[in-house]
């Protein structure tokens, strides 16, 4: 209810990852996805959220950014406010979450994928774990096969491509949201399994 999905934006493309620098292996990947990205959308901006210029856990996504010459094109935000986050969401081309062929990724379903998807724009992520069940790729979010750095960038590349078709996905991702992750619907079963607790124990 946070979000109120505008029109799928115009202009320069803008892909976002929300996240943390201690996804290491995270950054790197979506770092080798946006090599094919760039290919057909040179300019193309990746927006990384967290890594503020105070944070010493930073330091080594500052130097890369750097080493690597991408500082035209990779954008570090630091930590956002509620509403600036939201604002850095609702003018995303897509957003950015990868999973992993490993135990951390199929065990978790990250909460940023309910948030992501409440901002109506496409969510790229990895058929891992419970993904699967929710999506279904190039419906309701683009899911590409885990571990592939050039499938994902190449989903990416193609979403920017064909804005009718992006914003298509990111209004039904919101419908998935909306119809099976919103907290109310969950309301009843969760207060039922307290109220059960409670009469057990008593």
């Amino acid at each position: 209810n946070e979000q109120e999905p505008a029109d799928y934006p115009s202009g320069e493309p803008l892909v976002v990852f929300a996240g943390s620098p201690v996804y290491h292996t995270t950054i790197r990947f979506i770092f080798l996805a946006m090599q094919e990205v760039w290919r057909t959308h040179p300019r193309c901006r990746l927006a990384v959220t967290g890594a503020a210029s105070s944070d010493p856990r930073a330091d080594w996504l500052r130097d890369e950014v750097r080493h690597a010459g991408l500082g035209d094109r990779v954008d570090l935000v630091g930590y956002l406010g509620r509403p600036d986050l939201l604002d850095l969401y609702a003018r995303a081309h897509a957003l950015l979450i990868p999973l992993f062929d490993d135990q951390q990724s199929r065990a978790r379903f990250p909460t940023k994928i309910g948030e992501y998807l409440a901002a109506a724009r496409p969510v790229v992520t990895n058929s891992v774990g419970e993904i699967p069940l929710y999506f279904t790729d190039g419906v309701d979010a683009v899911v590409c096969p885990p571990n592939v750095s050039v499938a994902f960038g190449r989903a990416v590349a193609g979403l920017l491509s064909d804005p009718s078709r992006a914003a298509l996905i990111g209004r039904r991702g919101r419908q998935v949201a909306e119809n099976r992750f919103h907290y109310a619907l969950h309301g009843k079963a969760v207060a039922r399994v307290f109220a059960d607790i409670v009469g057990t124990d008593g």
